[in-house]
């Protein structure tokens, strides 16, 4: 296991347009303020939305530094890459705003601020490039064209927190993590087709082998669901047809490899690195072959 250290919060100047300021150079430790999402780019790199430095910034996955980054105009959540756009879900002005790589503005998501009240996740279907979009106040998930248009809402109704969101490509799935109602302890991991009909789930109820606040979600080519449990400090691995867990990695702490609120995971999908924004630390961490099962 290796360890992005991160040294003192960034201050960054933020722009009042929707141009984005964009800092390029030579690649240099990373420092984060809030790390919150986490998505893989086209060349491998990492995209990492941090939320107190209202920026995505870009790392280097082998050498785990800061390659670029470009500031936002707001405080940003989910993200996520599809066919050189970079999709940012912005709390501040309640949308999911679409970026090219150099960090440029291109334009909003349903025409215009306000349309996804809490854009907490985001996941692209590579095949035809819907982009699906967690709104965590209005407990639904929003899926737009990936030219902007909203096409469906799926869910209302049927999520009560959702946090986190994964598409499983393979099964054309959806799957959401939800918090539940935390006096009822009915944490779980929902699963939708494309159309929204439910198509199972995964129960955080058993607190042996469970969960209480599940954050971001992966799937791995095999299709165990890797989820991050904020406060466990755990990545949990699930075999989807049982439940069963069969996997852990990290565990609360502040040493390497030790986890304090991590809110997102990405698999390489060459290496089987697992990373995860681990955020009360202000740093990425990286579990060396992690997507690998016993």
């Amino acid at each position: 296991m290796r360890s992005l250290g991160l040294g003192p919060r960034l201050v960054l100047c933020v722009l009042l347009t929707v141009s984005s300021a964009v800092w390029s150079g030579p690649p240099q430790p990373a420092q984060l303020g809030s790390p919150v999402r986490l998505t893989q780019a086209g060349n491998g790199n990492l995209l990492v939305t941090d939320y107190d430095a209202k920026a995505v910034v870009t790392i280097n996955p082998g050498k785990l530094n800061i390659v670029k980054r470009f500031s936002v105009a707001g405080r940003p959540l989910g993200i996520a890459w599809s066919r050189g756009r970079i999709y940012v879900g912005n709390e501040t002005t309640a949308t999911v705003e679409v970026y090219n790589p150099a960090g440029k503005w291109l334009y909003d998501l349903g025409g215009g601020k306000g349309t996804v009240k809490q854009p907490r996740d985001i996941a692209v279907e590579r095949a035809d490039g819907r982009v699906f979009v967690i709104d965590g106040e209005e407990n639904s998930v929003k899926v737009f064209d990936a030219r902007g248009p909203l096409l469906d809402v799926i869910g209302k109704g049927q999520l009560t927190n959702p946090t986190g969101i994964a598409l499983d490509t393979t099964r054309a799935q959806i799957l959401v993590s939800d918090y539940g109602d935390p006096a009822y302890g009915d944490a779980r991991i929902t699963i939708f087709d494309y159309a929204g009909n439910p198509a199972g789930e995964i129960s955080g109820a058993d607190r042996r082998k469970g969960f209480s606040r599940p954050q971001g979600l992966a799937v791995a080519d095999s299709g165990h669901v890797f989820v991050v449990d904020g406060v466990l400090g755990e990545v949990l691995v699930f075999d989807r047809v049982s439940g069963e867990r069969v996997k852990t990695l990290g565990g609360f702490g502040n040493e390497p490899g030790q986890l304090q609120l991590p809110l997102d995971v990405v698999i390489h999908p060459v290496s089987n690195d697992v990373f995860v924004t681990n955020n009360r630390l202000r740093r990425v961490e990286v579990f060396t072959r992690g997507g690998l099962l016993p």
